[in-house]
């Protein structure tokens, strides 16, 4: 783009005229409501159609944010002012959400139900992922080696019109931190995770987005 043709754009820009968003006709917004999350397997490389048993909707999720961040250092040389960035630094990424504590299934629970539930002979008490030998459902134990297997958390975004916008499947996380509370005026027990993730991979969950997993686990 041309000093010119930033110039023009400028000149016409008029804040009193109108919006600045000119495709009005028939804009579809995403909402709170037409997105959903799911847990699965850590790694799941094809379509989710037959796979549905392989997949659990984590339900009643209140607020959720993704963050990514990537290094882009910036080098300098001897003998001018100029100045460099680098960036294929390093990417890194987080997944956190809350949701609300039902049928004594929490949160913990529900991301890792998908997950093998072994007890090591020699592992302590204290790492038992179970409260007690009746608690199923509810896990609140996160130093148990059953959090060091990695899960999957799937994302998927519709429109307004119930068209898909985008799904992502966030590959190998793992929880970082859980915190539950509560209070004497609140009607419900809200808890939440703050999980990593190796990498995002766009799935197909319809006819739309056209988006599939490559063949062969090449990604």
């Amino acid at each position: 783009m041309t000093q010119n043709n930033v110039n023009s754009i400028l000149e016409t820009w008029n804040p009193f005229a109108g919006s600045l968003e000119k495709e009005k006709d028939g804009m579809t917004f995403i909402s709170g409501s037409t997105i959903a999350l799911f847990a699965s397997p850590a790694a799941l490389y094809t379509d989710l159609e037959g796979k549905a048993d392989k997949v659990k909707i984590i339900g009643i999720t209140q607020d959720w944010d993704m963050t990514q961040s990537k290094q882009a250092p910036t080098v300098f040389e001897c003998g001018s002012d100029g100045r460099y960035t680098i960036p294929t630094g390093r990417t890194a990424g987080q997944l956190r959400f809350a949701r609300i504590l039902l049928n004594k299934k929490n949160i913990l629970f529900i991301t890792h139900a998908l997950v093998e539930v072994t007890r090591r002979p020699k592992e302590s008490p204290a790492g038992y992922a179970f409260n007690t030998e009746k608690s199923e459902g509810f896990l609140i134990n996160l130093a148990s080696s059953l959090f060091n297997s990695p899960v999957g958390i799937i994302m998927g975004i519709k429109d307004i019109n119930d068209h898909w916008v985008i799904s992502g499947f966030f590959e190998n996380c793992y929880i970082l931190a859980h915190a539950m509370g509560g209070s004497a005026g609140a009607p419900y027990i809200g808890e939440n995770v703050t999980m990593s993730f190796e990498n995002v991979v766009p799935i197909s969950m319809g006819k739309t987005p056209e988006t599939q997993i490559p063949p062969n686990n090449e990604k």
